[in-house]
């Protein structure tokens, strides 16, 4: 399959130019689990597609649980091909698979969230993450919002810094946000698509300062921030979270001269079958 990749890979390139990489980076520490990150590692061109995901817990009991995995996807092939870097396997992945995957993660949607069913969930999540941090608070909590005076340096980017600090008297919770007016360069990554349903020009449902205050106090008259977020922090300081701290940030963006090995599978990786992704047995190995 790989060798059929290959005079799409020469045809396509003959018409690109270039391409664009995105690297961000998500973490958690858990009470439970401590700390666990997740690293996203994307590229897009015109007609191809390439994401490479860690998983790494820190704790050492849960780091027999470390993955890498990753999918390329190029415009012309209904097959995707998917792959596991630590055991250096690949594999087939045909499109009768991920609408089945589709249908199975989609049931239970209600029809109005059909057009975007990441969000609803996203809002519930938040609106339980504030009421389990401030249970039993006779008080709205004190929001409070202050914006540093000078732009500070984050990952090549010259970003100004805000902090809103959310409390009651037993609880509570700082935002640290580094912002820039706009990230074009991101626009232009995520414009680089190619007709399927997982690729299309949708980023990840992200969370900000704003959504907490608008959740916890609707009525607040503090302004949004605008603005495109290159890095975030979130400390809570409450024996009700499970979450202690997460963050979030954009460890690399930039665009270099269109490479088509940046969308090949190495060739010393081994063929192996699809792995079984479903929640139901129905897609179970006979």
């Amino acid at each position: 399959m790989r060798s059929l990749y290959f005079p799409l890979l020469i045809s396509f390139s003959m018409a690109q130019e270039m391409q664009v990489r995105y690297v961000s980076a998500y973490s958690f520490n858990v009470k439970w689990a401590g700390e666990i990150e997740i690293v996203m590692d994307q590229i897009r061109a015109l007609g191809y597609y390439r994401i490479n995901q860690k998983f790494s817990p820190k704790k050492w009991i849960f780091r027999w649980y470390h993955v890498e995995e990753g999918s390329v996807q190029i415009a012309g092939t209904d097959n995707r091909l998917g792959y596991n870097a630590k055991s250096k396997e690949y594999w087939i992945e045909p499109p009768e698979n991920h609408d089945a995957m589709n249908e199975e993660e989609a049931t239970g949607e209600s029809e109005e969230n059909e057009m975007n069913p990441e969000q609803p969930f996203i809002n519930n999540l938040l609106t339980s993450f504030n009421e389990r941090i401030f249970d039993g608070d006779e008080n709205r909590p004190l929001i409070e919002r202050l914006m540093s005076d000078t732009l500070e340096e984050v990952n090549g980017f010259r970003a100004k810094k805000w902090t809103t600090t959310i409390s009651s008297d037993e609880n509570k919770m700082v935002i640290e946000e580094w912002m820039v007016d706009n990230l074009l360069l991101k626009d232009t990554f995520y414009s680089y698509f190619i007709g399927s349903d997982e690729l299309g020009d949708k980023e990840v449902p992200s969370i900000s300062s704003n959504d907490f205050i608008k959740d916890i106090d609707s009525t607040s008259f503090i302004d949004a921030i605008d603005g495109d977020i290159v890095k975030a922090k979130l400390v809570v300081e409450s024996d009700n979270a499970w979450v202690k701290s997460m963050e979030f940030e954009i460890r690399e963006l930039y665009t270099v001269p269109f490479d088509a090995s940046s969308f090949a599978i190495p060739e010393d990786y081994d063929r192996v079958e699809e792995p079984n992704r479903s929640w139901s047995d129905k897609n179970e190995p006979k």
